[in-house]
């Protein structure tokens, strides 16, 4: 909720300056998006060691699932971040 706040704040410092993007923040925001990715790859390769090792088939299409929800959303939120800095490079 605190990371929430303090984007929110980001976005309302940016529109107060026109719009314009630092480089270096878009990175950050990149970089802030990937670790976010790995951090929940992590949690579901857990869930799936989890299935594996009870031989539990329903978890283990639950973390295949979630694999692939959580891969859709990673791609979606790049898009979103590359669609901005190319916005802000114009």
């Amino acid at each position: 909720a605190a990371a929430r706040a303090a984007e929110a704040g980001g976005r309302a410092a940016e529109a107060a300056a026109g719009g314009a993007r630092p480089r270096a923040v878009s990175r950050a925001i990149q970089a802030r998006e990937t670790r976010k990715h790995l951090k929940h790859l992590a949690l579901i390769d857990r869930l799936e060691t989890v299935g594996r090792a009870k031989r539990n088939a329903k978890l283990m299409e639950k973390a295949t699932k979630l694999r692939d929800d959580e891969k859709r959303r990673h791609d979606k939120a790049l898009a979103r971040i590359r669609r901005a800095n190319a916005a802000n490079r114009q």
